[in-house]
């Protein structure tokens, strides 16, 4: 959760929103409890979810805005990629993989 309790961000296999996984592996949400707001955090830019693949251990920024989460799913990283970490913008929806350094 973020540092002041307003962003929670946790897993579950239930779709709680529209293509909201609910399939054979886990979904992050978020929900920001100051405007009631759920939202999928393993999903790309377009609202697709996250599926075919893991997604788990998120990371709230403090302030709430973004989110790390790993996740080996070939919606968010190129299919044959060991589990990555993938940084969501909880405000614009973008969606990046963090690179390893050489």
């Amino acid at each position: 959760m973020s540092a002041d309790a307003r962003v929670v961000v946790f897993q579950t296999f239930r779709a709680l929103l529209p293509d909201g996984g609910g399939f054979n592996d886990p979904s992050l949400y978020a929900y920001d409890r100051s405007t009631t707001k759920l939202s999928m955090v393993s999903a790309n830019v377009k609202g697709v979810s996250a599926r075919g693949g893991g997604n788990g251990r998120p990371v709230v920024s403090p302030s709430g805005r973004w989110v790390t989460f790993s996740s080996n799913s070939p919606v968010l990283v190129p299919k044959g990629t060991p589990e990555s970490l993938v940084v969501k913008d909880l405000v614009t929806g973008a969606v990046r993989r963090l690179e390893p350094s050489p």
